[in-house]
């Protein structure tokens, strides 16, 4: 063989691999824009892909059990990433450069979880945020709603498709709906499960209401407004960690009784801060700031 003709031959063993193994000069800054990824089966979400030079250099690549994926030019040139939940589980979609990963995005995908949350929490401007599901102190009432989260309770990155309502049996009354809102209240303290109903399908969840007895503490959460006052909400602690709504608690600033708003547990008065003690007492129990 001239050698030549050997030389081209290298050349062109070189050139092959660099186009599968190696970094096209292309898109070597190519990134999606977010790090990481939570999603229900059946959920998509599409994300924006940039620093994108040449469209055909680049593929996506992941545990397709767990997600589908797919990237695609859109109008304006942009080019954007779409994954979709497939099955429970996590993945990482690599965004690769020829052969080369130049940036990935780690997706979990996790069962739906739904429970009963504080509807306050849907303004977070004007109300502190109570975590996670609630419960009722018996006899009281609270304005609630369906919450759809993750089995682990984290947000999802993705709206869920459905909503539900709340369909409670007796003992547990009913006493207003506002919206997405409902407000029930039961007579008996227990664990009363509740029907949600959503226009594609029926899933289920409980409303824990409990005695005065059953609270292990209080706690004061603290925002400061959107007009720059200070928003304070006062929720009973069960000895597992639920937050129980729904109590007749006193709050003092400095000493100065605070006006309750919305519910017995809502209370506006001065901007939470160092200077100010916020004291709240209830049933004999007593919880400060700061």
């Amino acid at each position: 063989m001239r050698p030549w003709v050997r030389g081209w031959m290298v050349f062109v063993a070189l050139a092959s691999l660099a186009g599968c193994d190696g970094v096209p000069a292309s898109n070597p800054d190519a990134r999606v824009e977010r790090e990481d990824l939570l999603l229900y089966p059946g959920a998509c979400l599409e994300m924006r892909v940039t620093g994108v030079v040449q469209l055909e250099d680049l593929r996506v690549r992941s545990d397709s059990t767990v997600v589908s994926q797919a990237l695609r030019e859109e109008r304006g040139g942009e080019t954007s990433l779409t994954v979709c939940g497939r099955a429970v589980g996590s993945t990482r979609v690599d965004l690769l450069n020829g052969g080369a990963v130049v940036d990935s995005v780690f997706v979990e995908v996790l069962e739906v979880g739904l429970y009963l949350g504080a509807a306050q929490n849907n303004f977070p401007d004007e109300f502190p945020v109570v975590p996670g599901q609630v419960g009722l102190l018996v006899g009281r009432r609270a304005l609630l709603y369906v919450v759809v989260a993750a089995s682990d309770g984290r947000m999802f990155d993705v709206p869920f498709e459905d909503t539900f309502q709340p369909v409670f049996a007796p003992p547990v009354e009913l006493r207003s709906v506002v919206g997405f809102l409902v407000e029930p209240m039961s007579p008996e303290a227990g664990v009363f499960p509740v029907r949600l109903v959503g226009e594609n399908e029926e899933r289920a969840t409980e409303l824990v209401v409990v005695l005065p007895e059953d609270i292990d503490h209080i706690e004061i959460a603290a925002i400061e407004d959107r007009n720059g006052n200070g928003s304070y909400s006062v929720t009973g602690v069960t000895a597992d960690g639920l937050h129980i709504l729904g109590l007749d608690a006193e709050l003092t600033a400095d000493g100065v009784l605070l006006d309750n708003t919305l519910g017995r547990w809502l209370f506006q008065g001065p901007s939470p801060s160092e200077v100010v003690s916020v004291v709240a007492e209830w049933n004999g129990l007593s919880a400060s700031l700061p």
